[in-house]
């Protein structure tokens, strides 16, 4: 398929999974008759990552981290971004509907229920304090690292940088907030085998497996493909350092 000249209605009447394109650019219908080039150049994302991202959801596999090695650590990071903000403000709140939808028809008539809205409440707070954190501590670090890199920043500067965050001790306190999901889907399928479920229930649960495969993908296009290159980066201004 050609990306470039495709307009999004045309790219999203072949296949409805590139609706993602028109969420996480936030692409309203008034615009749907612009090519996808244009609207790439416009939000200013690299055309040739989306067309990348949009490739891999056309398959159920795993993002194969090679395929995005060679883009740089600035459109990564804006890509992880708009992802961020469409997880707050269109999948958690879909997510957040059903369950009110949920609470509101079987109130009562269902054990899980309760389990349910617990659960989501916490776990809605959670995947917030996981984004905040990288929205506050990493973005923020990385761009400071790559003025760094371009000499933007002085030598006391840059060691300053260095010696208050680190990439590896990040990971190491950083959760993984898919397994969550994982977990609570478990648990609804072994009540659904003694129980039959509601439709609004059965729309829960296909939620959130593909919220959880939204955010395995986001995990592994930042843990395996973003954070090595900035670990790079780290260590190319560590040895620049120790030479001066």
């Amino acid at each position: 398929m050609n990306y470039s000249e495709s307009t999004i209605r045309e790219l999203v009447d072949n296949n409805s999974i590139y609706q993602l394109l028109t969420d996480k650019l936030d692409v309203p219908d008034e615009e749907y008759d612009k090519t996808f080039s244009q609207i790439c150049s416009e939000r200013r994302v690299d055309a040739g990552l989306m067309e990348q991202i949009l490739k891999a959801y056309e398959t159920d596999a795993d993002f194969a981290c090679n395929d995005f090695k060679r883009f740089p650590v600035p459109d990564l990071v804006n890509y992880l971004q708009r992802s961020h903000a469409w997880y707050l403000h269109k999948k958690l709140p879909e997510i957040e509907q059903t369950i009110l939808q949920v609470f509101n028809m079987y109130q009562g008539s269902h054990k899980l229920l309760v389990y349910l809205c617990l659960f989501f409440n916490d776990y809605k707070e959670r995947v917030i304090m996981h984004i905040k954190d990288e929205e506050e501590r990493l973005f923020p670090y990385i761009h400071q690292l790559m003025d760094a890199a371009e000499g933007k920043l002085n030598t006391k500067t840059t060691l300053q940088l260095l010696e208050t965050f680190s990439v590896r001790q990040f990971l190491k306190e950083h959760s993984h907030i898919e397994d969550e999901l994982q977990e609570v889907r478990r648990e609804i399928l072994k009540y659904s085998y003694q129980n039959k479920l509601p439709l609004p229930y059965k729309i829960f649960l296909n939620q959130l497996y593909y919220f959880e495969v939204e955010l395995t993908r986001h995990a592994i296009l930042e843990e395996e493909v973003l954070l090595p290159k900035v670990m790079e980066m780290e260590e190319m201004l560590l040895r620049n350092l120790a030479i001066r």
